[in-house]
Protein backbone atom coordinates (compact mmCIF):
# COMPACT_ATOMS: atom_id res chain seq x y z
CA UNK A 1 0.00 0.00 0.00
CA UNK A 2 1.45 3.69 -0.75
CA UNK A 3 1.04 6.62 1.44
CA UNK A 4 -1.41 8.28 -1.07
CA UNK A 5 -4.13 5.51 -0.34
CA UNK A 6 -4.14 6.04 3.54
CA UNK A 7 -4.59 9.67 3.22
CA UNK A 8 -7.46 10.93 4.57
CA UNK A 9 -8.99 13.88 2.28
CA UNK A 10 -11.85 16.05 2.84
CA UNK A 11 -14.19 16.45 -0.21
CA UNK A 12 -16.68 19.34 -0.32
CA UNK A 13 -19.65 17.23 -2.55
CA UNK A 14 -21.81 18.84 -4.84
CA UNK A 15 -24.86 19.20 -1.71
CA UNK A 16 -22.58 21.08 0.17
CA UNK A 17 -23.04 24.26 -2.29
CA UNK A 18 -27.23 24.03 -2.23
CA UNK A 19 -26.99 24.23 1.83
CA UNK A 20 -24.84 26.72 2.00
CA UNK A 21 -26.34 28.67 -0.19
CA UNK A 22 -30.00 27.74 1.55
CA UNK A 23 -28.61 29.10 4.52
CA UNK A 24 -27.00 32.21 3.40
CA UNK A 25 -30.64 33.13 1.86
CA UNK A 26 -32.35 32.38 5.14
CA UNK A 27 -30.10 34.46 6.71
CA UNK A 28 -31.04 37.25 4.34
CA UNK A 29 -34.62 37.08 4.92
CA UNK A 30 -34.36 36.53 8.25
CA UNK A 31 -32.37 40.29 8.45
CA UNK A 32 -34.64 41.60 6.44
CA UNK A 33 -37.53 40.81 7.98
CA UNK A 34 -36.39 42.14 11.17
CA UNK A 35 -35.87 45.38 9.37
CA UNK A 36 -38.72 45.57 8.04
CA UNK A 37 -40.72 44.85 11.31
CA UNK A 38 -38.21 47.50 12.97
CA UNK A 39 -38.83 50.49 10.40
CA UNK A 40 -42.44 49.63 11.13
CA UNK A 41 -42.35 50.41 14.37
CA UNK A 42 -40.06 53.81 14.09
CA UNK A 43 -42.65 54.87 11.37
CA UNK A 44 -45.75 54.60 14.12
CA UNK A 45 -43.53 55.75 17.32
CA UNK A 46 -42.96 58.69 14.80
CA UNK A 47 -46.82 59.05 13.90
CA UNK A 48 -47.33 59.20 17.87
CA UNK A 49 -44.62 62.47 17.69
CA UNK A 50 -46.56 64.10 14.97
CA UNK A 51 -49.65 63.86 16.69
CA UNK A 52 -49.01 64.83 20.04
CA UNK A 53 -46.77 68.04 19.01
CA UNK A 54 -50.50 68.96 16.58
CA UNK A 55 -52.26 67.92 19.95
CA UNK A 56 -50.19 70.84 21.99
CA UNK A 57 -49.83 73.58 18.57
CA UNK A 58 -53.97 73.33 18.40
CA UNK A 59 -54.19 73.61 22.42
CA UNK A 60 -51.90 76.45 22.23
CA UNK A 61 -53.66 78.08 19.33
CA UNK A 62 -57.02 77.08 21.58
CA UNK A 63 -55.77 79.19 24.56
CA UNK A 64 -54.08 82.25 22.33
CA UNK A 65 -57.85 82.51 20.71
CA UNK A 66 -59.27 82.61 24.24
CA UNK A 67 -56.77 85.49 25.64
CA UNK A 68 -54.67 82.84 27.75
CA UNK A 69 -50.90 82.87 27.51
Amino acid sequence: MKNSEHRMTFHIGTGMAPLLLLFCVCCMVAFAVLCYVQTRMQLNLSDKAVQRVAEVYEAQSQALKEGRP
